[in-house]
């Protein structure tokens, strides 16, 4: 279709149904400067000028110029945006009234849809065999309006069921991109069982926002922060966090929240002692140390120790040994102050009551 016409120019108009708002759209099509192609020099180039309006903004002018060979443009339109008419105009606005102008054609709009991975790890501490780990449920209503996960179907109840024995990666499809507070929403639960007397315990939990980088200060989501196996110095934000030093001596500050600090065998060298160092633990904002993976099977043992075991301003270190054998990893609570008269060995034995350390026994 050519835009020009005599006497003034031409538009095309047209609202387009079942736009979602706030989702992404990618708007394309052909052009071809007739004017130019019909009037020779500078007039005929100002002759074929064209705007591209969405919702009542210009979000492009085609200055064209191309003669002989059409051309392509792409452009992302927000649905709701503007005005919130969801109307697209081509509009011809070239300087000459002429029966010549910009020439369109293959006009498309597509949604944009958003991608993100979903990962789900869940194990199981059984000492005796005794006990079975069930699916991770998901429930639909705890994922944002839009959302859906790829290839599975939720159950009558309304529920995502997803066999964790082994870590999985899932898709999630958004019409929109979602903020780190609505990845946030996201929950899911998983119930172990004991076969000898049929006592179940359910495990619940939100789902952490993947945090690029090591530095979280300002942040206010629930992030996954995670190092790499040089010494890391990582600080999180105001969320409740996961943060994984991984290997190397790191320095660790959790931040405002109920943060999880986790430690794995992965994470310990293969000769001599890791030494990390925590700054900011805090047992009544409900954060944990979580050492399951070391503990729970009895491979490692833990002691809770005054550093430097002696002079003021002491604080408290844990001691991860292997099991009867040579010290591995040690832990500095840096901020746990061990006074006179305090007994390390009884401060660890409080946080493994309180569940301020996780051993996963």
């Amino acid at each position: 279709m050519d835009l020009g016409a005599s006497p003034g120019n031409s538009a095309i108009v047209q609202t387009i149904s079942g736009i979602i708002d706030n989702a992404e759209y990618r708007l394309s099509f052909d052009y071809l400067d007739k004017a130019a192609k019909q009037e020779s020099g500078q007039s005929g180039e100002d002759s074929g000028v064209m705007e591209v309006i969405w919702n009542g903004e210009v979000i492009a002018t085609v200055e064209g110029n191309n003669r002989s060979v059409w051309e392509s443009l792409s452009l992302v339109v927000v649905g709701g945006s503007g005005d919130g008419s969801d109307s697209l105009i081509f509009s011809e606005v070239g300087d000459s009234d002429d029966n010549w102008g910009m020439a369109i054609d293959n006009v498309q709009m597509s949604h944009i849809s958003y991608q993100y991975d979903l990962s789900i790890s869940a194990s199981l501490t059984d000492v005796d065999g005794s006990e079975t780990m069930g699916l991770v449920t998901i429930p639909v209503d705890s994922l944002p309006a839009g959302v859906v996960i790829d290839g599975l179907i939720p159950n009558s109840e309304g529920y995502y069921e997803i066999d964790a024995t082994t870590p999985v990666t899932l898709i999630l499809t958004s019409d929109v991109p979602l903020t780190e507070a609505q990845v946030n929403m996201i929950s899911g639960s998983v119930t172990s069982s004991e076969t000898v007397n049929s006592d179940t315990a359910t495990t619940d939990t939100t789902a952490r926002a993947d945090f690029d980088g090591l530095d979280a200060t300002g942040e206010t989501a629930d992030l996954l922060i995670e190092g790499d196996d040089d010494g890391n110095v990582i600080i999180g934000g105001t969320g409740d966090d996961i943060i994984f030093g991984a290997g190397g001596d790191d320095t660790l500050t959790g931040g405002g929240g109920a943060d999880e600090l986790v430690w794995t065998k992965s994470d310990l060298p293969g000769s001599g002692v890791a030494h990390d160092f925590v700054e900011d633990f805090n047992e009544v904002e409900g954060d944990v140390l979580n050492l399951a993976n070391l503990l729970s099977d009895g491979s490692h043992e833990i002691e809770g120790l005054a550093a430097d075991n002696a002079g003021s301003g002491q604080h408290l270190q844990l001691s991860i040994k292997e099991a009867g054998g040579s010290e591995v990893q040690t832990i500095d609570l840096n901020n746990i102050a061990v006074g006179l008269g305090d007994d390390p060995a009884e401060m660890l034995n409080n946080l493994l009551d309180n569940g301020n350390i996780n051993d996963g026994i």
